[in-house]
């Protein structure tokens, strides 16, 4: 197997050198469990991108990938402008730390955290189609290069801060269902992958990110579906 997998920090191994702050535990990695041979180019604070997979590929062309698994993150790491043109772009709202501001400018993802302007509900399903644009580029992308791929997303949902949890059900539930469904996708969609589920459960290294035995139960699900 080749495996290449995508996500955001809930998919990249934190070590102590990426520690910001004081943890009970280093947040580690679902990939670690895969079948070998994987490839992880996951992106701490990545929203959802396709620019990571297009330069894997172009740098790897000869090598047929097996499957591609995306820990879809939350879609909310995105412009609060609508008119930005972010399809080539990374569309990272932090790199160094949770302070640092997004290259494009204010995303949706800050203003909900602060919990005070919810007019970007207005906007719901605009914000949500432009990121279901960038989805499918990613699968435009493998299925061009490895016509035999296995494609996996999968949903693993902060649901700590009740506007963002709002903001981003829908998407997880129906929008990027029924995008999988249209599209031949395999949707891992567990009731139990969410933060707060894991962190009561002592799966996660601070309140969000898995530790290792979170990536396990992470892992143990999406090996079903290889």
């Amino acid at each position: 197997m080749d495996i290449l997998c995508n996500g955001c920090s809930y998919t990249k191994k934190w070590d102590a050198s990426d520690l910001r702050r004081a943890r009970n535990a280093i947040n580690y990695s679902w990939v670690h469990y895969l079948p070998k041979q994987t490839y992880n180019i996951a992106r701490h604070g990545s929203g959802i991108e396709f620019i990571r997979v297009k330069k894997f590929i172009k740098a790897n062309t000869t090598k047929q990938l097996t499957h591609l698994i995306y820990q879809i993150p939350n879609p909310a790491r995105q412009p609060v402008e609508l008119e930005q043109h972010i399809l080539n772009c990374e569309c990272i709202y932090c790199s160094k730390g949770f302070a640092a501001k997004m290259k494009h400018g204010p995303t949706v993802w800050r203003l909900l955290l602060k919990g005070k302007d919810t007019t970007v509900f207005d906007k719901h399903e605009a914000y949500l189609s432009r990121v279901l644009k960038i989805i499918n580029e990613n699968v435009n992308i493998a299925r061009e290069h490895s016509p035999n791929i296995k494609i996996i997303f999968f949903r693993y949902e902060q649901k700590g801060p009740p506007l963002l949890y709002e903001f981003s059900r829908s998407f997880y539930k129906t929008t990027l269902y029924n995008y999988c469904k249209n599209n031949n996708i395999t949707y891992i969609y567990e009731k139990n992958f969410c933060t707060e589920w894991f962190f009561k459960n002592n799966l996660t290294g601070d309140y969000t990110h898995p530790n290792r035995a979170g990536a396990k139960v992470i892992a143990d699900k999406i090996i079903e579906h290889l």
